[in-house]
């Protein structure tokens, strides 16, 4: 993660009058029509980003979190700033047709069970235990 703030030589955190006072002395440094270094150019792309997100209330807020807690835990054990977690639904592994065939099968010996077990609850308790004896 790239901390932007270091990037324009400043402290974590700060308001945005001191993100921008720092933006403008970094883009005069590396600004293309000055600087014209192939480093010069990507640095000057990196702080267009920067000044885009800490610019926004809504980002800087976002970036700030996501900046304390990676530097809290550090690259192997960030994680996600969520507030609640969802569960997943994870997709099954496609079937083979001769396992849809199988499956299908089960599901029409399972229905034809249960349709047996209705039918004979219409008969008394006697006459089932001779039908299933049979």
């Amino acid at each position: 993660m790239i901390n932007y703030y270091s990037l324009l030589g400043i402290p974590n955190f700060s308001a945005w009058s001191v993100v921008r006072k720092a933006y403008i002395v970094q883009i005069k440094k590396y600004h293309p029509d000055v600087n014209k270094t192939k480093e010069a150019i990507l640095i000057c792309k990196q702080l267009n980003v920067a000044k885009e997100t800490l610019e926004s209330s809504d980002k800087k807020a976002l970036y700030d979190r996501r900046l304390r807690n990676f530097l809290a835990y550090g690259k192997t054990g960030y994680t996600s700033t969520r507030t609640t977690t969802r569960k997943r639904r994870s997709t099954p592994p496609p079937m083979s047709r001769a396992e849809r065939v199988r499956r299908r099968k089960e599901m029409q010996d399972k229905q034809k069970l249960e349709q047996y077990a209705k039918g004979l609850k219409q008969f008394p308790v006697n006459v089932r235990y001779a039908l299933c004896a049979l």
